[in-house]
């Protein structure tokens, strides 16, 4: 649920019964009786064209919905939903009370802990639902116009960040070239593949360009990119397998300065950077989200992202006050949303990172932190930083935590990671895999007996969360303001003694438990991060 940045392909349609249109409302089910428990998709495109919802086929492998339901003896039932081409789903005669609904995808699986028999599962996107394919073709680029930087030697050059885009925000974008730095034209060629344009519904694209630009008050060692010049294409389509002409003059045609401040030890403090743990990563952007106002698709156009270039940072608690030029030649109507995040690397693994963020539409007179890391986390009772080896895989973990101080949390979010390794599903993997999700109202969480393999290395992050508009039976639709905070803890091996030693593969999944109750399917690929 992190990272605006994780996406799904969920759906649903007007549902065709009065019963089915209520499981996609709210119920906690008070009845100690079983009970079906109803999951809707409904992906909600804003585009060109107004609002669309669009089904999702939720009746294959590719989108399987389940309830894991815990048992007294720590095993886990598994009932499998029966899901429908039209983006419905629903479980069958579900026990009373807590289960983890969980999501498989074949990328991901998120899992929610609730008690409700009504879910959705439908995310609000931006663009138009495509249903064709992409199409191959040879850009023929003439352009003149562009923005040379600046040979001056006080803008930081920022290398292969010179570059054209090709964007249809009713549809997708494309990188087009690196063009010289010094230049105002460009010709050349560029092989891509593109969704293709169809201005006949609404599909207005723009070439734009993003490079480096001289930037007041920014610290010695930052840098900014800035949307500098843009061409818009109001008519243009695509010669699938054939040449595409693209040419024109670049220009600004809503220039603007902005300026932000950053309260550098804030967040250095939230993520618990130091001399030991610097910052990896201190960053604000400024974006454009196309056609939808009041939600946060995750997703938008970059109009700015300023950043730290040397690692670590020279100064990790500096505040940070700077102004940017830019051009923003899209629609008045399109949000700016403004982000800043910071990361520690605080572990070896690839993901091991303490990490925060805050996005708005709202630009602050001081971007600080919104909320604050979980306190006292542990695993299984032991230091969250250097937990012991677990002997046992079929014994359940578990993992408490107090409540943030300051604004509590709409939610929390447990990811479970494997390291990349020797042996199993990762082993030729270059960065360590996510094994799950875990996302509860509740300050602890018992992984699932049998979910983490034998012989095998993992560590978790836990992350607190709020979003205007959240719903914990509707955890994807989410508004401005949000924040994110997480903390990742230590290496923990699993696995009989003998295997504990050279715990560094991949995890391998196993139809296990005592009463061999356990039903998972392996993934090799990372999840949505919201």
């Amino acid at each position: 649920m992190k990272r605006p940045h994780l996406s799904f392909w969920l759906t649903a349609i007007a549902l065709l019964s009065a019963i089915f249109l209520a499981g996609c409302g709210s119920n906690s089910g008070s009845s100690s009786a079983p009970r079906d428990v109803r999951v809707c998709a409904i992906d909600s495109y804003y585009g060109a064209q107004g609002k669309v919802d669009a089904p999702e086929d939720l009746s294959g492998k590719d989108n399987q919905i389940a309830a894991l339901v815990p048992e007294a003896d720590g095993s886990i039932t598994t009932i499998v939903g029966i899901g429908m081409a039209d983006g419905t789903c629903t479980i069958p005669q579900v026990p009373a009370g807590y289960y983890w609904l969980q999501q498989t995808t074949g990328y991901s699986r998120n899992l929610f802990w609730t008690n409700s028999s009504t879910f959705d599962l439908g995310l609000n996107r931006i663009g138009r639902p495509f249903s064709g394919q992409p199409v191959n073709t040879t850009f023929e680029l003439d352009l003149t116009g562009l923005y040379p930087v600046p040979n001056d030697g006080a803008t930081p050059t920022i290398a292969s960040t010179n570059s054209l885009v090709l964007a249809t925000p009713n549809l997708s974008s494309v990188s087009l070239d690196s063009t010289n730095p010094s230049t105002t034209t460009f010709s050349g060629s560029e092989a891509g593949q593109v969704m293709p344009p169809d201005p006949s519904k609404g599909d207005a694209t723009y070439v734009y360009q993003m490079t480096p630009v001289p930037s007041a008050g920014l610290p010695g060692e930052w840098g900014a990119l800035a949307l500098t010049t843009a061409l818009t294409l109001p008519n243009f389509t695509v010669n699938a397998n054939g040449n595409t002409a693209i040419s024109g003059a670049m220009s600004q045609s809503n220039p603007a300065a902005l300026n932000f401040n950053i309260d550098g030890p804030s967040w250095g403090t939230n993520v618990g950077a130091s001399e030991e743990f610097p910052f990896s990563n201190l960053q604000f952007s400024a974006s454009v989200q196309p056609f939808l106002a009041n939600s946060d698709s995750g997703n938008g156009i970059d109009l700015i992202d300023a950043f730290s270039l040397s690692s670590p940072p020279a100064n990790i608690f500096q505040n940070v006050s700077a102004t940017v030029d830019y051009d923003n030649p899209f629609p008045r109507s399109w949000p700016l949303v403004y982000q800043v995040w910071a990361d520690v690397a605080v572990g070896s693994g690839t993901f091991a990172n303490n990490y925060s963020s805050y996005r708005t539409t709202t630009l602050p007179t001081s971007f600080t932190p919104q909320i604050a890391p979980v306190r006292n986390p542990m695993i299984n009772g032991a230091n969250f930083q250097s937990p012991p080896a677990i002997a046992n895989p079929d014994t359940p973990v578990t993992l408490s935590w107090f409540p943030p101080a300051g604004p509590a949390p709409d939610m929390y979010e447990v990811a479970v990671y494997v390291l990349a390794g020797t042996s199993g599903i990762g082993a030729t993997a270059q960065a360590d895999t996510i094994l799950a999700d875990l996302v509860t109202p509740q300050t602890s969480v018992t992984i699932p007996a049998g979910l983490l393999g034998a012989g095998n290395a993992y560590y978790v992050t836990i992350g607190a969360q709020s979003a205007a508009g959240f719903t914990a039976t509707s955890p994807y639709r989410q508004g401005f303001p949000n924040a994110y905070t997480s903390l990742a803890s230590g290496t923990f091996a699993v696995g009989p003694a003998s295997a504990v030693a050279t715990s560094t593969g991949k995890v391998r999944m196993i139809l296990s438990g005592p009463s061999g109750q356990i039903h998972t399917i392996p993934q090799a690929a990372q999840t949505r991060i919201p």
